[in-house]
């Protein structure tokens, strides 16, 4: 984007044809979020990378840009901007953590926004009625949490992160019958 907030090149070449053709980028975005970032670069304030909630207009799935100000020679703030799908890359970057039927996985901001869920199945209603997003958002360590959700006891285990300002806690949730029958699966072989 230009000093302007105008888009002045993207990639892939499908989306830049779109843009010199005038036609508006994708997303349904608050041209105020992007004002906001000119303005303060506009004033000569430092400005790390920005998160702003974009979702592709047609797609509410957890769309980013990520923006970063780019100081030209002549003085100028333009911006490079790079679409994030925070689906996709927690996808990515959880994949190591194998879920049965039962398990769950959430990453959730500290202003109730979920950005991310592994099954569709579990709701985060049943995490909130035992420990409430405002217990969720005060933890400052790792936390293993025991409740019952639907007749099952469960346990969260609550790791909480804070990075450039923000907060998120990560929790993995599972019935405890999976780690009961994970033992008794591991002892009938040994014997």
């Amino acid at each position: 984007l230009d000093e302007d907030g105008e888009p002045r090149y993207a990639w892939p070449a499908d989306l830049n044809t779109q843009i010199q053709a005038g036609e508006r980028l994708p997303y349904g975005l608050s041209s105020s979020d992007i004002a906001d970032v000119q303005e303060r670069a506009a004033r000569g304030e430092r400005i790390d990378i920005v998160l702003i909630p974009a979702s592709r207009r047609g797609d509410p799935n957890g769309t980013f840009l990520m923006v970063a100000p780019v100081t030209t020679d002549l003085r100028k703030t333009e911006f490079i901007v790079y679409e994030l799908n925070l689906d996709e890359l927690f996808t990515e970057m959880m994949g190591f953590v194998e879920l049965d039927s039962s398990g769950q996985l959430w990453v959730i901001d500290s202003v109730n926004e979920m950005l991310f869920q592994a099954n569709d199945v579990i709701s985060l209603d049943s995490l909130y009625r035992h420990i409430p997003l405002a217990s969720l958002a005060s933890f400052r360590q790792p936390s293993i949490e025991e409740y019952n959700s639907g007749g099952k006891d469960r346990m969260a285990a609550i790791a909480p992160i804070r990075t450039q300002g923000r907060s998120f806690v990560v929790v993995l949730s599972r019935n405890t019958d999976y780690a009961q029958e994970q033992v008794r699966t591991d002892l009938q072989q040994i014997f």
